[in-house]
């Protein structure tokens, strides 16, 4: 992801890299797959990227998740968030994404078709802003999803949701 700064738009370049062994050395080849403009994107929001698999991209952009093919395509916008998407944690099972706002929001994957969508499914909540800013930060694994949360006074917390299993 770069900045395109005549035209103060956010670009993103894909490449496909691999690995060519030789007798002595290992090289590292790049070959430009794909190059397009954020759909909505400048440099005045803050943007966050992710990949799934071979041909997603998601990306936090302000408060919106944008869902797009890595030729550009935008297959889906989430306008779950109140405030700026900080965090966007990526799995075979799930999405999830940390705001500013003060939540956490959980997706899961559809495939109709063969295009990777999501499944808009839950919030959850983090606390009061009286006391913090903020999740900055998430993490997800079969079990559980681990938040931080900026504290105003400097500190940070975690907080910590359990998988009904």
């Amino acid at each position: 992801m770069h900045e395109e700064h005549a035209a103060f738009q956010m670009n993103i370049t894909v490449f496909d890299i691999a690995l060519k062994k030789t007798k002595y050395k290992l090289e590292i080849l790049a070959q430009q797959v794909a190059s397009f403009a954020v759909p909505g994107g400048s440099w005045r929001e803050q943007t966050i990227m992710q990949g799934y698999g071979t041909e997603t991209i998601l990306l936090g952009h302000g408060s919106e998740l944008k869902l797009c093919s890595v030729f550009g395509t935008q297959h889906e916008t989430f306008q779950d968030h109140k405030n700026t998407i900080t965090s966007i944690w990526v799995d075979s099972f799930r999405v999830v994404t940390s705001s500013l706002d003060l939540s956490l929001r959980v997706y899961t994957w559809k495939k109709p078709n063969k295009t990777c969508s999501l499944l808009s499914r839950y919030q959850l909540l983090g606390g009061s802003h009286r006391w913090s800013r903020g999740f900055t930060s998430v993490a997800c694994d079969n079990v559980s999803i681990v938040g931080v949360v900026a504290g105003t006074e400097g500190t940070s917390i975690l907080r910590a949701y359990c998988f009904s299993l």
